[in-house]
């Protein structure tokens, strides 16, 4: 047996050399932790698009099948607690929203939570 490694964490900190019987610091140690990459943060994705009036969305961390329309609104302007005035907006409208199933969270590469 080369020496008796003392795990300390996932990696092993230091060694006892065999001849002399000395705890000594782990030379690959420090290497491993000068190489080892940081994390990088992915940004979450909240919607797939998946044609005209449809899509895949991320809502409280399910995911849902919908579809939409644009339409144009009239939004009213107010000044003083009164309406001044009325403005055209184009508004997205859901006419169909369901949660996806199993099947189709598996099929698109989907997972909740």
């Amino acid at each position: 047996m080369p020496g008796a490694r003392i795990r300390s964490g996932l990696h092993y900190d230091s060694y006892v050399e065999p001849e002399t019987g000395v705890l000594r610091e782990a030379a690959n140690y420090r290497k491993w932790r000068s190489i080892r990459r940081p994390r990088q943060n992915a940004t979450p994705i909240e919607d797939i698009p998946l044609g005209s009036g449809r899509e895949y969305r991320k809502i409280a961390r399910i995911w849902y099948y919908q579809e939409f329309v644009l339409r144009t609104a009239r939004v009213p302007q107010y000044i003083g607690g009164a309406v001044h005035h009325y403005r055209e907006e184009t508004v997205r409208t859901v006419v169909l929203k369901r949660q996806l199933g199993k099947k189709e969270l598996k099929a698109s590469g989907l997972k909740n939570g």
